[in-house]
């Protein structure tokens, strides 16, 4: 392989950004020292060494370069954040604010970026609520008190700001708003974008959802459950704009030009603009990037290097920002082009030559096959661990998907950038063009949730046997990439099925040896899930931030649970009940006390299970429900009515957990007095019950091995508890000794 300096240099400044975003910036300077030292004793070998010896030197000075370069880019950038968390955070303070970006709107708030109108240019993150996120815009001039907060410290939106190159986040006390609208060559493309998606909404009316992503990138009108069936069938790159959009987008425009300069110029222009409007993502830079060299050296004679373009692009966006190495979309992004560039040739030149001697009419789809699927293998070689990691599974069924619907894209993609720009000239044609593509649209959008119904169409990743057996199946694919021969491709496909139902044994025999309990962190809220082999039990899914449901089918999905066989709801209030609503297709019973806390939320849940078919039980003490290997018992003391919460015991044959509800302090000495609670593994009481005394006299009466406080103000002091953790999601796992 020849020596690429560029790829290798770009490949240092990616291991210092990944150790400076993910390990500590104090490393900084260590890495610049390091790498100085690497760069003077590759400098040896290069002068006075022949052959082998000398391209590994230069590679490794190559690469020694790439870490000084980050090093020293990263030291500079983090001392201007720390100015800027100095000079704006703190205390509540005026600002003079300009929208600078499309608001991200919500239900009844927005996020909207800002530039602090001081002279500094820094960007900001706000939250609008009321009138003002309804209506504020690109352009428009907001004043208000706010104390901002920097993003790098936020454990919830961090790294959804930092990767854009934005570290200060706040919430204004108040807030006035300026509709100005201000129209310069700086929002110009945001503006154009608002437009686009506006006139998408005209033109393919219920089709409008899918068009916005597959055109623009645009997810936000997407659904829940066809989010998940997307994400089930692996179709999500094809709603992301990125270099495969912008290709085709730019290869139509070229086939009116001609002449190797006058290409670059075109291409170079429809890039930056296509770029500019769908918001400067990693992959559309990367994308623009690429396709600028490609075309810049056929102007200058020279042949276009896919990894050192790669390499490039990847230098480029890091050296802009290193806080965008942790961008999901970036790293998937240029894993996806890596494996392309590494493997998919070695497939389509080996297929390609033994179809020569084919009849045209069958080689030529037999190669667009082939070549769709070299594409899809070798994309997938780098981006499955990365989406095991980050989405807690992957599709099973995601090559036969993207084979099927892969032309269907390219039609919609040009006929919808043609009606598209018809409707700007005159809209009833570009009516009558956007038919067919939202009868298309429509017959995509069904065949996606057709495929992601199919039985284990996704599998969880949260299991170690089936990280192991991703990490088997990414190798034998790179066999297959590296030696495609029929013998390799059935051996392939052979080992990957034993092993596959290896690893989905041993993941059933090792959740079967335990009862596990996992506290998952819905911010102020609780939501309990207790397993043990295929039986589910879930106390409470609520938070006062909506998204508990979320949370709490992204945990099922990633344990591969299909099923909750039983929902208690301790208490009916928001921060325990309002996330039931999005997980109501996978339960089958729920429990909880109709006269027990809202009784609007109370009379809106007993509607929503009985349309969907759900068996309803009342909690009342002393009742008891079975469920497989599990068993819950209900502890409700008397109490005040809309107070009354309950306490559930659950046991199998590895464990007892204690669930307490939001007791007040004459519900708790009763629990306290009550015989039936007695000794628990494990124990999880609500937040609101630590400023109770008797609180630490139940832990201590139970003298529980572990004990979970659903609240960021946890006691650590309590006596009897070896174990006790605030605020996040905590997994125990209870086995026989």
């Amino acid at each position: 392989m020849p020596i690429r300096p560029l790829f290798t240099a770009a490949f240092g400044i990616l291991a210092a950004a990944l150790a400076l975003v993910y390990g500590r910036a104090e490393w900084a300077v260590p890495l610049l020292i390091g790498g100085l030292g690497c760069m003077f004793a590759a400098l040896f070998p290069i002068i006075f060494a022949r052959g082998r010896l000398r391209r590994i030197a230069a590679s490794l000075l190559a690469f020694a370069s790439g870490l000084v370069l980050m090093a020293a880019v990263f030291w500079r950038a983090d001392v201007r954040i720390c100015e800027i968390e100095t000079r704006y955070t703190g205390e509540v303070r005026p600002f003079s604010l300009l929208v600078t970006e499309l608001p991200e709107r919500y239900q009844n708030s927005a996020r909207v970026t800002v530039e602090i109108l001081d002279g500094s240019g820094t960007r900001a993150s706000i939250w609008c609520y009321g009138e003002i996120a309804a209506l504020v815009d690109v352009g428009d001039r907001l004043h208000g008190d706010i104390a901002f907060s920097a993003t790098r410290n936020d454990p919830a939106y961090g790294t959804y700001q930092t990767v854009k190159g934005i570290f200060l986040s706040g919430t204004p006390e108040s807030l006035e708003w300026d509709a100005v609208g201000e129209k310069t060559l700086k929002n110009l493309p945001q503006r154009v974008r608002r437009t686009m998606l506006e006139t998408i909404d005209t033109v393919f009316g219920e089709a409008a959802p899918t068009m916005r992503a597959l055109l623009l990138g645009d997810r936000t009108e997407f659904d829940e459950a066809f989010s998940d069936a997307v994400a089930d069938t692996g179709v999500s790159h094809i709603f992301a704009v990125s270099g495969t959009h912008l290709t085709f987008f730019t290869a139509i425009l070229l086939l009116f030009s001609h002449g190797r300069r006058r290409n670059f110029v075109i291409a170079s222009i429809i890039s930056l603009a296509f770029a500019a409007v769908t918001g400067f993502t990693a992959s559309i830079v990367r994308a623009m990037l690429v396709q600028i060299l490609f075309f810049s050296a056929a102007v200058f004679g020279r042949k276009s290097d896919g990894l050192t373009s790669l390499g490039l692009a990847l230098a480029v966006l890091l050296l802009q920002n290193p806080y965008a190495v942790a961008d999901i979309g970036l790293q998937l992004s240029f894993a996806s082009v890596l494996g392309i560039l590494l493997f998919a040739q070695r497939l389509i030149r080996c297929i390609s030559s033994r179809t020569k001697a084919w009849p045209r009419w069958l080689a030529k789809p037999i190669s667009g096959l082939v070549t769709a699927l070299a594409l899809t293998l070798s994309a997938q070689v780098f981006t499955m661990p990365l989406v095991a990691f980050y989405f807690g599974s992957i599709s099973l069924i995601s090559i036969l998907t993207n084979l099927v619907v892969l032309w269907v894209i390219e039609l919609l993609f040009l006929f919808g950038w043609l009606a598209l720009g018809t409707a700007f000239v005159w809209m009833p044609l570009a009516s009558l063009l956007a038919a067919p593509v939202v009868w298309i649209s429509g017959l995509l959008e069904a065949a996606i949730r057709i495929s992601a119904a199919i039985p284990f169409a996704s599998l969880g990743t949260e299991s170690i046997f089936v990280r192991v057996w991703i990490l088997l199946l990414c190798g034998l694919t790179v066999w297959l990439l590296l030696r495609p021969r029929l013998r390799t491709a059935m051996a392939a496909i052979l080992l990957a099925t034993i092993s596959l139902q290896a690893a989905l044994f041993a993941m059933h025999r090792y959740a079967a040896s335990a009862m596990e309990i996992a506290a998952l962190d819905v911010g102020y809220g609780r939501c309990i899930v207790i397993t043990c082999g295929e039986d589910t039990i879930v106390v409470d899914c609520g938070s006062t931030r909506g998204s508990s449901g979320e949370v709490l089918a992204e945990h099922l999905k990633a344990r591969n649970i299909r099923d909750i066989d039983l929902l208690i709801v301790s208490t009916n209030k928001p921060h325990h009940a309002n996330g039931i609503a999005e997980v109501l297709p996978i339960i089958r019973e729920i429990a909880f006390a109709p006269a027990n806390g809202d009784q609007l939320l109370t009379e809106e849940l007993c509607l929503r299970a009985e349309n969907a078919g759900i068996e309803l039980h009342t909690l009342a003490d002393g009742a008891e429900f079975t469920v497989g290997t599990l068993s819950a018992a209900i502890y409700l003391p008397a109490d005040r009515p809309a107070d009354a919460s309950a306490a559930v015991c659950v046991r199998s044959a590895y464990g007892e957990v204690v669930v307490f509800g939001d007791h007040s302090e004459r519900a708790l000495a009763a629990l306290a007095e009550d015989a039936r609670i007695g000794t628990a593994d494990a124990v999880v009481s609500a937040g609101h019950a630590i400023k109770f005394p008797l609180q630490e006299e139940m832990l201590v009466k139970m003298q529980a091995e572990y004990v979970i406080i659903c609240s960021n103000k946890a006691d650590e002091t309590f006596v009897g508890a070896r174990n006790t953790a605030a605020e996040g999601t905590i997994r125990l796992r209870l086995e026989n000794d």
